[in-house]
């Protein structure tokens, strides 16, 4: 069993959908060399000789996760979104995680550990294969696949979680990317926070984000 599957959340299930990720794996190397020509023209790539501290924390990661680390990693200059994103999954030979020059400046490296190692979850859990809500119109449908992307996340989390190896740095990222902010306007008062998250419960979910 690889390692990572022992922290996926148990509603994490795609079957239950009838999804097989396997028969919608492929590669297509033609896309992919044009995909990693632009992430190069447009991106820098991590390199521990250009980005120690980024470098050092994908290390750290990988080495937490017990695995070996064959993904690109690239740093793409954006000043508004802090981000990360996997690209190309599953098409890609080689998995790429793009990092915005926004999420670097707002975290820690041991805060943006947290964020690497939930990238690198969805990539091994295959996410990107899930159904997209909005391409469906039925209520029900809709809101059982909120709940399974809703279950993506936390089975994310908790691998991010796992690569941190600090729950304080994990609530910490979580906190600063749900504010924007850094530390210089932060209070970091994760029971006030969890209070904000009881308070969805009290009043109901919505239809957009299932808790």
């Amino acid at each position: 069993m690889n390692y990572l599957q022992q922290f996926k959340y148990s509603k994490d299930d795609p079957e239950e959908f009838g999804i097989n990720l396997n028969s919608n794996k492929s590669e297509n190397k033609s896309f992919d060399d044009s995909h990693l020509s632009n992430l190069l023209s447009r991106s820098i790539r991590v390199e521990k000789a250009i980005f120690p501290t980024v470098g050092g924390a994908i290390e750290k990661v990988f080495k937490r996760l017990d695995l070996e680390n064959e993904f690109n990693f690239f740093v793409t200059a954006d000043n508004f979104q802090a981000n990360a994103a996997c690209s190309l999954m599953p098409s890609a030979s080689k998995p790429d995680i793009i990092i915005t020059s926004k999420l670097i400046e707002l975290l820690s490296e041991e805060e943006l550990q947290f964020i690497i190692g939930h990238e690198v979850a969805h990539y091994f859990y295959q996410h990107s294969l899930y159904p997209n809500p909005e391409t469906v119109s039925e209520t029900n449908l809709k809101l059982n696949i909120l709940n399974l992307n809703r279950s993506a996340e936390i089975s994310a989390d908790r691998v991010g979680f796992i690569a941190s190896g600090s729950l304080e740095k994990s609530l910490r990222a979580s906190l600063k990317l749900a504010s924007g902010l850094s530390e210089k306007h932060l209070k970091f008062s994760f029971s006030t926070y969890l209070d904000q998250l009881r308070e969805i419960e009290s009043i109901g979910k919505s239809q957009s984000e299932l808790w």
